[in-house]
């Protein structure tokens, strides 16, 4: 006698993922074949080259092309606009909408869609991983004595900041967020906290987040993440061999018979740092007594803008963007310290110095520091 047997007939799981999270937690999970279509954003953070690239959970003219994919499911993260929203839910598949506000929200989302892509082996993987990674940036983390305060943003007009879990990464990370969390802040909120560094995490804009603009906010002028792009200063530190070992320097050296005092300098930085040398104006000259046979060295200061290129280390143990009032945290040769006092209290400021000049004014006379 024969027998028929029957089985239900599996569906198969048919991803469309519009939000660049999603698209990547998929992909961690070993999930990708079941992705159909992604946001253009997705492949900047993901492998996932030659899928359709529909728009996001904010922004969306898909919704016809979606349809016509036949999803068995959408997903989506924040932020979310209502008429997308509304659009999704008229295509008959399900609709899963993400907005994790902590670290251990993501971990939730991750184990959601590891169970319903049929992964939950690989989601455990995935979370011990990621909790093992964490770990070990909390212990490189913990050598720093003093915790950077980071301003991260999420949107600019309005202003607001990034959510708790940015801030969960950035203590993780050995530093501080300032503003708070997920919230509408203001241009004094943020200027009054003093960011060190400032973040510009902007949702879904791609390339459109503008430092420039940033740094061009008149009330954020005299915060320190604002003062390291133009008024930073490069020193150097001496290598264990040295005379002098370990102390930090200017960078510069000696002017060779026949040079002119700018000649030296375009020189040097090249040989010592590879970069090249764009201007230069002098700003202090010292006598100091070296004692024993060298006696004494007129030691002459420049400002210098210069062209990054790759800059190395060269003689240096290591080399250090500061600002003028950190250079007093750092253990500088004796013949710098008159200069160190005037940077840091601001009497000499290189960078207006250098800007005030004409780009085709000759080196000024440096003067004398007593």
């Amino acid at each position: 006698m024969a027998t028929r047997h029957s089985a239900k007939r599996s569906v198969e799981l048919r991803i469309v993922s519009l939000a660049p999270s999603c698209t990547s937690i998929l992909c961690a999970l070993g999930a990708k074949r079941h992705l159909v279509a992604v946001t253009r954003w997705c492949v900047d953070v993901a492998p996932v080259p030659g899928l359709p690239a529909l728009g996001d959970c904010w922004r969306n003219e898909s919704i016809e092309k979606i349809a016509r994919l036949r999803p068995t499911l959408i997903v989506g993260s924040v932020p979310f606009h209502p008429e997308t929203v509304a659009g999704i839910l008229t295509i008959p598949a399900q609709f899963l909408a993400l907005n994790p506000r902590s670290l251990a929200d993501i971990e939730s989302d991750i184990q959601t869609l590891s169970r319903i892509t049929n992964r939950a082996a690989s989601g455990r993987r995935l979370l011990r991983r990621m909790r093992k990674d964490f770990a070990k940036i909390q212990r490189s983390a913990a050598k720093f004595s003093h915790p950077l305060r980071v301003y991260s943003e999420a949107w600019p007009n309005p202003r607001i900041s990034s959510p708790p879990w940015v801030a969960e990464l950035i203590a993780l990370c050995g530093g501080k967020m300032v503003g708070k969390p997920g919230a509408r802040v203001s241009d004094e909120e943020i200027a009054a906290a003093r960011p060190d560094i400032i973040l510009l995490a902007w949702a879904a804009t791609g390339d459109r987040a503008n430092p420039r603009k940033t740094f061009a906010n008149p009330a954020w002028n005299d915060a320190p993440a604002i003062e390291r792009e133009d008024r930073r200063i490069l020193i150097g530190q001496r290598r264990r061999a040295d005379s002098s070992p370990l102390k930090w320097e200017f960078p510069g050296g000696k002017v060779n018979p026949g040079e002119s005092l700018e000649q030296a300098l375009a020189r040097e930085l090249r040989e010592e740092l590879n970069v090249t040398l764009l201007r230069a104006v002098a700003i202090s000259r010292v006598e100091h007594e070296y004692g024993g046979s060298t006696g004494s060295l007129s030691i002459i200061f420049f400002a210098v803008a210069i062209l990054e290129s790759e800059l190395r280390p060269g003689p240096f143990e290591q080399v250090a963007w500061v600002l003028p009032r950190e250079l007093g945290q750092y253990d500088f040769l004796a013949a710098n310290r008159r200069l160190i006092a005037e940077l840091a209290t601001g009497r000499i400021k290189p960078a207006d110095i250098l800007a005030s000049l004409p780009s085709d004014s000759p080196p000024n006379p440096p003067p004398d520091s007593h």
